[in-house]
């Protein structure tokens, strides 16, 4: 294989990665100039939902949203107050397959349609992603922050790669 042939091999791959990093740097812009919005649209929905699916399970949990606007909520279990900051909703990890799924070589309606898919599974997978450290924390506390810090990382980790895959062979793959 020559140069030429690699080079030609690679531009495809180099086009998406610097596409890929240029919708990271647009996404993160977003999000700092519209963190309110986030606060309001992603955070305390996926907060909420996680406090009442807690409280429906027979898990007494207090949802306390008065410092939303400070960025945060907080989910009170047994005494204890977890704080719920964006990066323990997934937004992030949001941001990041939608920055790929912006970046893929596609047409515009295969990337409104990973927009279709990744906004409902990341609102319910953030939500029970609250919702089994709820249960942990109700369990075994001591177990919280080994499941938060280590586990929930690896768990965003394969669940956007699933939505990714599925995303590419469902949608990509039939465009």
């Amino acid at each position: 294989m020559g140069v030429g042939s690699t080079w030609s091999a690679l531009q495809p791959a180099l086009r998406f990665a610097l596409s890929f990093a240029f919708s990271l740097f647009v996404f993160s812009q977003l999000f700092g100039w519209a963190q309110d919005f986030f606060i309001e649209a992603y955070m305390y929905p996926v907060s909420w939902a996680a406090y009442s699916v807690l409280n429906a399970i027979g898990i007494p949990v207090e949802l306390n949203a008065s410092m939303l606007r400070n960025g945060f909520c907080d989910l009170v279990l047994n005494g204890a107050i977890y704080r719920v900051i964006h990066e323990c909703t997934g937004i992030f990890t949001l941001l990041v397959f939608l920055a790929l799924v912006a970046a893929y070589p596609t047409s515009t309606l295969a990337k409104l349609q990973g927009l279709l898919i990744a906004l409902p599974a990341f609102y319910t997978y953030s939500s029970i992603r609250l919702v089994l450290i709820g249960l942990v924390a109700s369990m075994s506390p001591q177990w919280v922050e080994l499941t938060h810090t280590y586990l929930m990382i690896l768990v965003n980790l394969g669940f956007s790669l699933f939505i990714w895959v599925y995303w590419l062979e469902e949608v990509v793959r039939r465009d």
